[in-house]
């Protein structure tokens, strides 16, 4: 599966089993959580439960990859546009970016697995493959498109699809995590939108 490619779509089993995973880690975080508070909570056997999943990590990393085959997705419809301008493509990207990243669901499994990244290492490297890893190449994608059409000028893609997502993104989820930050209104995610994109166009645009 490509980064711009859907995954195939959860049974509604599945998802219904997800969907109560995310509220148990919403509750008590992943050391707590475990796979008898799952099964409790969406109405399932634990047999049922390890036959799917296999075990808690199992579960977690399924819930990682479903954010992602819901994230993805957007952005990729976000900037599915090829006729429209490149300003407007990137602030669309933006406003989707900040929607998905800053919102409950995301931030649910971002919790998660910052508080285990020490003793399970493996769970950090897994949410930044299906985070970073699958929104900086969707990026770049569109990006290389534009710069192909003269309108952009840089090297070598990592840097400036990078640079667009810290300067959309910058510290809001760190403090939507710490609890500092509520989740930011429609008009404001779209005004941080419009001044990340003036901002990267400033340093990666053509001047005509």
């Amino acid at each position: 599966m490509t980064a711009d490619t859907p995954a195939d779509p959860l049974d509604p089993r599945a998802a219904a089993i997800l969907e109560a995973a995310r509220a148990v880690l919403a509750e008590k975080g992943y050391a707590a959580a475990s796979m008898l508070d799952v099964a409790r909570r969406a109405r399932v056997s634990k047999e049922t439960l390890y036959g799917r999943f296999g075990d808690k990590r199992g579960l977690f990393e399924a819930l990682v990859r479903a954010n992602a085959d819901t994230v993805v997705p957007a952005l990729a419809e976000a900037m599915g546009d090829a006729r429209l301008p490149l300003e407007t493509t990137l602030v669309r990207f933006a406003v989707a970016l900040q929607t998905l990243l800053l919102g409950e669901s995301a931030l649910t499994v971002n919790r998660a697995a910052m508080a285990e990244a020490a003793a399970h290492a493996a769970l950090g490297r897994l949410l930044d493959a299906n985070g970073r890893g699958r929104v900086v190449p969707l990026l770049a994608g569109v990006l290389d498109r534009h710069r192909a059409a003269g309108e952009l000028t840089y090297d070598s893609v990592e840097e400036p699809a990078s640079t667009l997502v810290a300067l959309v993104i910058g510290d809001q989820q760190v403090r939507r995590l710490l609890g500092a930050l509520a989740m930011p209104t429609p008009d404001a995610i779209e005004a941080r939108a419009r001044r990340a994109v003036g901002q990267f166009l400033a340093l990666y645009g053509v001047r005509r």
